[in-house]
């Protein structure tokens, strides 16, 4: 086995110099301009001391100048750290310190939005230099070295650092290559943003085997409508989703012009066999279940789905990994019966960065694998069955995945109960269907706190210290929190957030407005909704607006815009904007398309709901 990633590609670039690697718009980058490039960045780290064991940060968006640093750091030894350049500065922060300060190559956007007193200085993978010569030749790299260390939500109240090296990732990759092959011929879409594992493979699969990775612009993994026009203009021909994303994806009306999509992978999610018939239904492709924690190697299991099937087990273990079902004594239950699903082999994680308390709670001695090999606990709930493929049951505990993103639910409750207005919070996820989830979160007002200004005051403090797909997209302030039989939150028994209704209901006016209700009524599941009601408010997120933009202007025949659905304060207002001149045919098959006076919005529009309302208050003038 190769000991590093990067020498796949590299091996790659020597074989098919002049093919292409890299697509992102209307440029493209051959294998040997991205290894050139690469290996320049990689001599400019080294000088500044990078080798094997450093960490080195990433704060790049979606770009080809992304894929150069993640080469580059590679190339020079490293392991790069990606951040998420929409986190509060106080939660960068925070990553950054806990890896040491580390040098952080960065594109001008990046740099803009890092606290610079908590790195060790920045490289601009913009600026390079262009006499800036390459490394003089390759730096040892070990399998056991660090490849990178990814950040997930920590029950803590912090994000917690997994350290991941080369050899699970290199292992997860030739599994892929010998069991999913790519010709010189195919194009992978890279949408996962860098700080979710999936990614890993995504980018790297198609550059170890000759194809073509097409990079999709910033922000639009979270817009079904410019996938599905990105699949059609570009040829895609394998691409990922996580199963609320792949969903609004299928929902579109011109899905089924994606005749060039030919294999989709989902993870990050449970995948229902609903979803499942759906797919086959939309789509002439083949659907692969794939399952795998960060702290194991991006995926440890994979299933090829099969219409028809009553559901959708994560099935079997990829090589050189082991599953296993124990009981709350690690030890093995008989097939068909359910326990916590535990991981060994080769793809387990070294640990969490700097916490070697939480790495002993859940990275094990393995007593059933060869000697000196470890396990990983996921707190997942699984059960095997007699054919020996795995089926996933849900969490033991109160972590959730939302649209792909692990939360821990107590890390969120953690950040709501620092707010001195509360005394006690709880975090759920509420959920109606494939696309429509939610945060709620419930608050028992703290003694002589009012209740009026406490949901505006505890929503302000969450943004300034989660990511925006952590802070709940509703609040509920409750009398009291509501306890099992064994004294536990019943997560259950607490109750749905107002649709944010009218007493005097309003119906809408005959028309266009009508019309536009009549889909909004059907997208949401509801019944007739009150003219003055906003779509965030009755229960929409930006999943679900990307569904109602396809169908108004499929249907209705005029383009809109998931920036206006969320951004109309009304049903009436949204019906107004609809209500101009009929589309052109190609505004009606791309209703996203935007002015150029709009490109400040393009990041708004393809922002989860909970995201946009984060920015909706800044943005009060340009709406």
């Amino acid at each position: 086995m190769t000991g590093a990633l990067h020498q796949l590609v590299e091996a790659q670039a020597a074989r098919s110099p002049d093919a292409v690697a890299l697509e992102f718009e209307s440029a493209t980058t051959t294998y040997a301009e991205l290894d050139r490039q690469a290996s320049r960045l990689a001599r400019s780290l080294r000088e500044r001391g990078v080798g094997p064991g450093t960490l080195v940060g990433v704060a790049c968006e979606r770009s080809p100048a992304m894929m150069v640093a993640l080469l580059g750091i590679l190339k020079s030894g490293g392991a790069y750290v990606p951040l998420d350049l929409e986190a509060p500065p106080a939660r960068l922060g925070d990553v950054l310190r806990q890896c040491g300060r580390p040098l952080v190559v960065a594109t001008a956007t990046g740099a803009g939005v890092l606290p610079a007193e908590e790195t060790g200085g920045l490289v601009r993978v913009d600026r390079m230099a262009d006499d800036l010569a390459p490394l003089d030749g390759p730096v040892p790299v070990r399998p056991d070295d660090l490849i990178y260390v990814i950040f997930t939500s920590g029950s803590s109240g912090r994000p917690k650092g997994v350290m991941t090296e080369h050899a699970p990732v290199v292992n997860r990759l030739q599994w892929m290559i010998r069991n999913h092959p790519l010709g010189v011929g195919d194009k992978v879409l890279q949408k996962t943003p860098i700080y979710f594992d999936v990614s890993v493979w995504e980018m790297f699969w198609p550059l170890c085997v000759g194809a073509t990775l097409v990079i999709a612009r910033p922000g639009g993994h979270r817009d079904a409508d410019y996938l599905v026009r990105t699949v059609q203009s570009s040829g895609i021909t394998v691409a990922h989703f996580v199963p609320s994303m792949l969903y609004a994806f299928l929902e579109h009306p011109l899905v089924a012009e994606c005749r060039t999509l030919g294999r989709v992978y989902c993870s990050g999610e449970a995948l229902s066999p609903v979803l499942q018939e759906r797919f086959f239904e939309r789509l002439d492709a083949t659907l692969t279940n794939l399952y795998g924690p960060t702290e194991a190697a991006i995926e440890v299991s994979h299933w090829t789905c099969v219409p028809g099937t009553p559901t959708v087990p994560i099935g079997w273990p990829i090589d050189n990994a082991r599953l296993y079902v124990l009981d709350d004594r690690q030890r093995p239950v008989p097939d068909g019966q359910p326990g916590e699903l535990v991981i060994a082999g080769l793809p387990v994680a070294r640990g969490y960065l700097g916490r070697p308390d939480l790495t002993a709670e859940v990275f094990l001695d393995d007593p059933y694998g060869p000697a000196g090999e470890r396990m990983y606990r996921t707190g997942d709930r699984a059960l095997r069955r007699p054919d020996g493929a795995f089926e996933y049951l849900g969490r033991l505990d109160d972590q959730v995945k939302l649209r792909g993103q692990r939360i821990e639910l107590g890390e969120v409750e953690t950040c709501l109960q620092a707010h001195p207005g509360v005394g006690r919070a709880v975090v759920a996820l509420k959920s109606r269907g494939e696309a429509d989830q939610r945060l709620v979160g419930y608050l028992l007002p703290a003694p002589g706190q009012h209740r009026d200004d406490l949901v505006a005051a505890v929503t302000a403090h969450a943004r300034e210290r989660l990511p925006g797909y952590m802070v709940p997209a509703a609040f509920v302030v409750v009398d009291r929190i509501p306890l099992g039989p064994s004294g536990k939150v019943d997560r259950r028994a607490l109750p749905d957030p107002a649709p944010g209704g009218h007493e005097d209901h309003q119906p809408p006016r005959p028309g266009v407005e009508a019309d536009v209700a009549a889909r909004w009524a059907q997208v949401l599941r509801s019944d007739g909704p009150d003219r003055r009601s906003r779509f965030l408010d009755s229960g929409g997120n930006s999943l679900l607006a990307t569904v109602l933009a396809a169908r108004i202007s499929h249907e209705l025949g005029r383009p809109v815009t998931v920036a206006q659905i969320i951004g109309a304060d009304s049903l009436a207002e949204l019906a107004a904007t609809v209500g101009g001149t009929p589309a052109a045919p190609d505004q009606v098959a791309f209703p996203a398309a935007r002015s150029l006076d709009e490109e400040r919005l393009d990041r708004v529009a393809t922002m989860s709901a909970d995201e946009l309302d984060a920015l909706l208050a800044d943005l009060e003038e340009t709406w």
